[in-house]
């Protein structure tokens, strides 16, 4: 085994501590999204069941507030819906709203806004106080008020506690995240009430309700909700009793006990609800029971829940079903299922479970990676998944608790992934192998297509536009006659060198070396949309080199020649041509024969680059001069050709002058030879500029030019 695929194997060892730490520490934000996603899915899927239970909710809804009038109400209305509900027998009265302020249609509040009729502000100010008449109303029955807990630095009065909790292990409820500060009832009705509890929940990130709490923290001691209070009330217990053990750092609520009932929480004391949908057997309309229209059978014996549901009032929560409800409904479903131990618990081995899976599963691929092939693998992993579904799904349905399988299943993606990954890198090893092999007799991109695409290797060809880059080196025959062998052998290998490098650089297919001569194919066998861009910042480079280069063999006392380049755009057959012995990969057409021309005539010019119009006429961002019409030897159809120029090049006097005096040339006009005259006067040492001066001396008028030579 190499030194690599044992680095692997750590790596998939490795592997399993880095995922048990993304699961536990690094992402708890992830594990809490994947969870809720989770949890809604199953809520969806699976609702809890609406069974009738001695829970009914007065509902301040639309219908009311037609009947009775905006909310709030006075007093006095709450004052009858309490007097009401005892007549009929309710047992348990819950309020989920706030009497944090005096009520202002109390007859004293008005009588402070009477100062200008004494008489009449003094016999209001005698009647009875509004809020007196419903802490009198109270005393008939057991009610549940309630606070807001909230975290500011304000010290106000705290809220009333009616019942004490009974500790069994540590009494440090920081696991319960501690708020500082309460609004409460006031203190006439609070006193009244027989129970006292938080109607405060907390959305997830998303706003979803997904939790709802029996016990919350306000200054290091223990609070009941109002639902809690509500059950205490209802089963008659005197007491709580809380049950905390060591999690982590911290004291965690394991056991909440309200009489009878023995509550297993989460750590920070809250139940996670499974809801049913939405009954209006639930509900009863706050209107019909003013107006007489609800029956003893309806309430007698009932914890009664007393809020509001009209959507105009805003307290609407969203749930796992993707719909509001009324928020003192959550409040209600919490009781049903406490009463009927309906609600749901985490699993209490998830972590546990986790690692568990996460080191079976690693074993499992790793036992079977080098026996059975990738797709066998996958079966493999959607088996397991299949598996933690369906054991969640059981835990869910049947066992009443929630087990997220996504992050496993996650897990299990996750180590296939990462042995997959390591059957690629050792088909890629043997890739290379063979690409490293061949690619020193055919062209590096050639050899990775056939290795990408083995059904192309079979005769047969195309049409495709493709652009062609041909380079030679002049003068190289008579130095082979001026120094050894192999000197000129090394000479001519570290310019292929280069030259080739550069080609591969742009993503070119090496066609053929002839001797010192290089030809290069751009498109083929992939194509490039940018083929002309790619041949011509090759043809820049290439020519950047072989300058340099003939300059370092010139400081070395050779006398090493210049780099002649040509290239050309158009469509050209190409594809495997041979027999099916042996085929070779080629291009065959005019626009590869019309480079090869171009890149002799740069010798006739005095040019080391010669560009046609079929390349760079699309390429508006590199720089050109043009050389004329010309037409080629044995061709009969005329072609425009360029110097191929670099920036520096092109922003010079010289070729800004050129370019003044070729349009006189091109548009025949009489002055031209004088231009040239004057041209070749300023700048003796421009081959191009003499070239044309000679044509035109000659009376050769225009830029069309006849080749008569290759």
């Amino acid at each position: 085994m190499s030194k690599l695929s044992k680095l692997f194997q750590y790596l998939w060892i490795f592997s399993i501590l880095i995922c048990a730490l993304l699961m536990q520490v690094y992402t708890p934000d992830f594990v809490i999204k994947t969870r809720n996603a989770s949890y809604d899915l199953f809520q969806n899927l699976y609702p809890r069941e609406y069974q009738e239970a001695p829970v009914k909710i007065i509902a301040i809804d639309n219908e009311s507030l037609e009947k009775i009038g905006q909310f709030p109400w006075s007093r006095l209305v709450i004052v009858d819906i309490v007097e009401k509900l005892t007549a009929l027998g309710a047992k348990v009265l819950v309020f989920d709203m706030m009497f944090s302020e005096k009520d202002r249609t109390s007859p004293a509040q008005i009588a402070k806004h009477l100062t200008e009729y004494p008489q009449l502000s003094s016999e209001l100010a005698a009647l009875p106080d509004n809020d007196d008449l419903l802490a009198a109303a109270m005393q008939k029955i057991d009610v549940v008020t309630g606070f807001m807990l909230k975290q500011s630095d304000d010290k106000t009065r705290l809220p009333a506690m009616k019942k004490g909790f009974m500790v069994k292990g540590n009494s440090d409820f920081q696991a319960l995240g501690c708020l500082s500060n309460a609004i409460s009832t006031l203190p006439s009705l609070e006193k009244a009430a027989s129970g006292n509890g938080t109607f405060a929940y907390f959305p997830d990130d998303d706003g979803v309700i997904r939790k709802a709490p029996l016990v919350m923290c306000l200054e290091d001691r223990p609070y009941p909700s109002i639902t809690s209070e509500a059950l205490r009330l209802f089963l008659q217990t005197k007491t709580y009793v809380l049950e905390t053990e060591q999690q982590q750092n911290s004291h965690a609520i394991k056991k909440v006990q309200i009489g009878k009932l023995n509550i297993k929480p989460n750590p920070r004391g809250e139940i996670l609800l499974h809801y049913t949908h939405t009954m209006p057997s639930r509900y009863i309309s706050a209107w019909k029971l003013l107006e007489n229209q609800v029956s003893e059978n309806e309430v007698k014996g009932k914890i009664i829940y007393i809020g509001v549901t009209a959507s105009a009032l805003k307290d609407m929560r969203f749930t796992p079903f993707g719909y509001n409800v009324a928020g003192v409904e959550i409040h209600a479903q919490l009781a049903e299922q406490l009463l009927q131990d309906s609600y749901l618990s985490y699993f209490a081995w998830t972590d546990e479970l986790n690692g568990f899976l996460l080191i079976f599963i690693w074993y499992l691929f790793y036992f079977f990676n080098r026996r059975i092939n990738a797709v066998s693998l996958a079966g493999i992993g959607l088996t397991t998944i299949a598996v933690i579904v369906f054991t969640s799904w059981y835990l869910f349905t049947i066992e009443k608790q929630f087990f997220d399988p996504i992050s496993p299943s996650l897990f299990v993606i996750l180590l296939f992934i990462i042995f997959t990954l390591h059957k690629q890198w050792q088909t890629e090893n043997e890739k290379r192998w063979l690409r490293d092999a061949f690619g020193r007799y055919v062209s590096p991109n050639r050899v990775k297509y056939l290795v990408e695409h083995p059904e192309s290797l079979s005769l047969g060809g195309e049409y495709r536009e493709c652009s062609f880059v041909m380079t030679d080196l002049a003068g190289f025959t008579s130095l082979m006659e001026k120094h050894p062998p192999h000197e000129c052998v090394e000479m001519l290998n570290s310019y292929l060198d280069g030259m080739i490098n550069i080609a591969f650089k742009y993503h070119g297919t090496l066609d053929r070396i002839v001797g010192d001569a290089v030809a290069v194919i751009f498109s083929a066998p992939i194509i490039q949309e940018n083929h002309r861009e790619l041949a011509l910042q090759c043809a820049l480079e290439m020519d950047d080199y072989g300058m340099k280069f003939a300059i370092d063999k010139g400081e070395q006392g050779v006398t090493f020649g210049i780099t002649r380049i040509g290239v050309c755009t158009g469509d050209v057959l190409i594809g495997n041509f041979g027999g099916k012995a042996m085929f070779d990969y080629r291009a065959l057409g005019d626009p590869i024969n019309t480079a090869s021309r171009l890149e002799s005539v740069n010798k006739q010019f005095g040019t080391r680059m010669c560009v046609s119009e079929s390349t760079i006429g699309q390429c508006d961002n590199f720089k050109r001069r043009p050389v004329g019409w010309l037409v080629l030897k044995g061709k009969k159809e005329k072609i425009k050709a360029f110097e191929l120029l670099t920036e520096e090049q092109f922003n010079t006097p010289l070729i800004q002058a050129y370019l003044v005096a070729y349009q006189e040339m091109e548009q025949q006009e009489e002055n031209a030879v004088e231009t040239f005259a004057k041209l070749l006067a300023q700048y003796p040492q421009d081959p191009l500029i003499n070239y044309h001066y000679k044509r035109l001396q000659q009376q050769q008028v225009g830029s069309i030019i006849i080749l008569d030579s290759k």
